[in-house]
């Protein structure tokens, strides 16, 4: 399931669909180290089937994952033994924030909803591996969610404190910015999260409504450079380089273990991180990659045809020209390409200076961000 990721991000014509998927693996991150072949239910079912649906239908759908429920411990929710943890991250992280507004309170009531969320976990059992709602080891006392009152509707009650929850305004703000970070800024100003948060509301949290107004063509012209993650500084140089893939365990184990992001694989249970800060300093591994790339062979199961990029392209200017609109659209910084220019001459280039010039590209201050 880890190389299919890897795959679709590198074939897909649905990029936008996958990026999105991408946000909300993070977003309700189980790592698989810690719940193995759950995450394949999880992904293909909950993440990639509610993508661009509505967000309460993504909670609910997260709530009930056996990967979910295995990672935050709610199998071991009982009224004789509480478990907190699905009841504090599915407020500080699925929905309100942690700035949104809750008590330790809510936690221990919210967690008081949700005993006897379990997943069939039997060998033998046809429905191994599915959402169970064990009433026998259900709270059924009266509970006090956020200023609601919640009396015993067995399995229902969870159902509420997720509606509840999605409906709130703080859920509203929380999703608007991280969204905008993710596509926009990462520093979204108050007007842009309060009106992405305002088409939430209105839109009753339709995911492709509020996906509109984050992509508005004046935010995404006007937006700040993001820096690229691993995964996603890897596939971008594969799709420009129009890489043929013929096996993606190379790509797994290696590059982007080597620079810390293979998918699925952030332990704890915020995702991983959106920010300069943590990955802009581990460079040497994306430089390597860059310089290994344009030879065939380098990167495992990779294969780059440099000529066929070149489209004729046989001059030094004629090249740096050709790099520029494959891997910048025309937008490279006049710096660089004067410098790839120098680096290729004399005309004409030789393989290997053309081969490194495309590393250069790849490993230029530029395309590390989008």
């Amino acid at each position: 399931m880890i190389e299919s990721t890897i795959l679709r991000a590198i074939y897909s014509k649905r990029q936008l669909f996958e990026r999105v998927v991408e946000f909300w693996t993070d977003h309700f991150n189980t790592d698989i180290t810690t719940v193995g072949i759950l995450k394949t239910q999880d992904v293909r079912d909950v993440i990639r089937f509610n993508a661009l649906g509505s967000f309460l239908g993504m909670l609910n759908a997260q709530a009930t994952s056996p990967a979910m429920i295995n990672r935050l411990n709610n199998q071991q929710n009982s009224r004789t033994s509480p478990n907190q943890n699905y009841a504090r991250e599915v407020m500080e992280l699925h929905t309100l924030g942690v700035t949104g507004g809750y008590s330790q309170q809510d936690i221990v009531e919210v967690a008081r909803c949700f005993t006897g969320w379990r997943y069939i976990t039997t060998t033998n059992d046809p429905g191994r591996g599915t959402f169970l709602f064990n009433q026998n080891v259900h709270d059924t006392g009266t509970k006090q969610v956020l200023g609601h009152t919640i009396t015993s509707n067995g399995v229902n009650e969870g159902y509420l404190v997720l509606r509840i929850l999605a409906e709130r305004p703080e859920t509203a703000r929380f999703l608007a910015k991280k969204l905008l970070r993710w596509f926009i800024d990462y520093d979204p100003s108050e007007a842009l999260i309060a009106d992405v948060a305002e088409a939430f509301r209105q839109s009753s949290g339709d995911i492709k409504t509020v996906l509109k107004r984050v992509l508005d063509v004046e935010n995404v012209r006007w937006a700040q450079p993001l820096f690229k993650r691993p995964f996603h500084y890897v596939v971008s140089g594969l799709r420009v380089m129009n890489a043929n893939m013929t096996r993606y365990d190379s790509l797994r184990y290696t590059w982007l273990s080597g620079m810390g992001q293979i998918p699925f694989s952030w332990n704890p249970p915020n995702g991983y991180p959106h920010a300069f800060e943590y990955w802009g300093t581990l460079v040497l591994p994306r430089w390597n990659f860059a310089f290994s790339l344009p030879i065939s062979g380098n990167v495992g199961g990779a294969t780059v045809d440099t000529a066929a990029l070149l489209a004729g392209a046989n001059t030094a200017q004629l090249i740096a020209n050709r790099i520029d609109m494959l891997l910048f659209g025309g937008e490279m910084p006049p710096a660089d390409k004067a410098a790839l220019v120098t680096y290729l001459r004399p005309d004409p280039p030789s393989t290997t200076r053309i081969r490194d010039a495309f590393g250069l590209a790849l490993a230029s201050p530029g395309f590390q961000w989008y």
